[in-house]
């Protein structure tokens, strides 16, 4: 008996110091997980701020930058204004030279093509023995080439003329005009462009 009771206390007192060191372990364990937490809150804390601080130094930079812009347009945009005018009328130029060289294609494309028909016309009438009718339909053909050409011819002249208009009235808004008033004298009026340097004499 005196061994079993021996025996039982062992047991207990060992139960007892498993259970301890079990609940110590927890308790550690429970401590490191609040430690890591309070850790990461703080480092998520530490971010925020320094984002908070990038974002206001970025926004500082940003007008910064703006403000530089504005400026250098400001400086700049009168020059940007004569280039711009000088484009247009260098790309208006080269728009009449493409109009003008495929007008001509045109043309000698439907000249080949219709002096094309006026042969196989003629081998189809030559064959038929049909002279009249050849030359009915070779004189309509003719006429109908004068009036394709002439209305070609018409539609560049208007063409050159609408762009030469456009050129005269982009100088005039570029260098300004001059008139002379009912008292003989001359006043000038400068371009809208150039407005903040010229003045009426």
């Amino acid at each position: 008996m005196i061994i079993i009771m021996i025996t039982m206390i062992i047991m207990i007192i060992m139960i007892t110091m498993i259970t301890m060191i079990i609940i110590i372990i927890i308790i550690i364990i429970i401590i490191i997980i609040i430690i890591i937490i309070i850790i990461i809150i703080i480092i998520i804390i530490i971010i925020i701020i320094i984002i908070i601080i990038i974002i206001i130094i970025i926004i500082i930079i940003i007008i910064i930058i703006i403000i530089i812009i504005i400026i250098i347009i400001i400086i700049i945009i009168i020059i940007i204004i004569i280039i711009i005018i000088i484009i247009i009328i260098i790309i208006i130029i080269i728009i009449i030279i493409i109009i003008i060289i495929i007008i001509i294609i045109i043309i000698i494309i439907i000249i080949i093509i219709i002096i094309i028909i006026i042969i196989v016309i003629m081998i189809m009438m030559m064959m038929m023995m049909m002279m009249m009718m050849m030359i009915i339909i070779i004189i309509i053909i003719i006429i109908i080439i004068i009036i394709i050409i002439i209305i070609i011819i018409i539609i560049i002249i208007i063409i050159i003329i609408i762009i030469i208009i456009i050129i005269i009235i982009i100088i005039i808004l570029l260098t300004g005009f001059a008139v002379r008033g009912n008292d003989g004298r001359r006043y000038r009026y400068p371009s809208p462009a150039m407005s903040f340097v010229c003045y009426g004499e």
